[in-house]
């Protein structure tokens, strides 16, 4: 009896198939967002309003899943008023939520894509502010929108707690 054996290059292909599942509850006022990160996987924030618009608090889930579903860290915080009723901006390994509380005092949660960290900050503007636009970029937020019906981009620094007024910015429709 003889047997041979061969050696070659071999090819196949592997599908996965995988699913998560949220608890959905209609008991209270809950809203479900998902933000991709791209090859990353993406980030899932979970709105949950308990009380009041002006008087309740809000307390966001937020959970990363990488690109095969697996959840990589979950974080909570609890805020007042609509804590992610949301602009948001993604810089490098970071998510920066915006959070107006008035038209002078805004809070931007910082989001740690690595570790699941969360930072609060709290913004004083010198003026009344309806904000539009936001973005963040070495470790500064701009912030766009209106004041007395003007248009204005106000760049704060959280370092030292100074802000900017950039003017000009709107007659050429700049990209923020």
């Amino acid at each position: 009896m003889v047997g041979i054996a061969t050696c070659g290059p071999a090819g196949a292909q592997l599908l996965i198939h995988r699913q998560t599942q949220w608890e959905i509850t209609t008991k209270l006022p809950v809203t479900y967002n998902i933000l991709n990160l791209g090859s990353d996987g993406f980030l899932a924030v979970v709105n949950v309003r308990e009380g009041s618009e002006l008087l309740g608090k809000e307390t966001v889930r937020l959970v990363k899943y990488d690109t095969a579903l697996h959840e990589q860290w979950q974080q909570a915080y609890t805020g007042t008023g609509a804590v992610f009723q949301y602009l948001h901006y993604q810089e490098a390994r970071k998510v920066h939520f915006l959070h107006p509380i008035t038209t002078r005092q805004l809070e931007v949660i910082t989001v740690d894509l690595d570790r699941g960290a969360v930072v609060p900050q709290r913004i004083k503007t010198a003026t009344p502010l309806k904000v539009s636009h936001f973005a963040a970029q070495n470790r500064r937020f701009f912030l766009g929108g209106r004041h007395n019906d003007q248009p204005v981009v106000i760049c704060h620094e959280p370092a030292n707690q100074t802000q900017k007024v950039l003017p000009g910015l709107h007659r050429y429709r700049s990209l923020l």
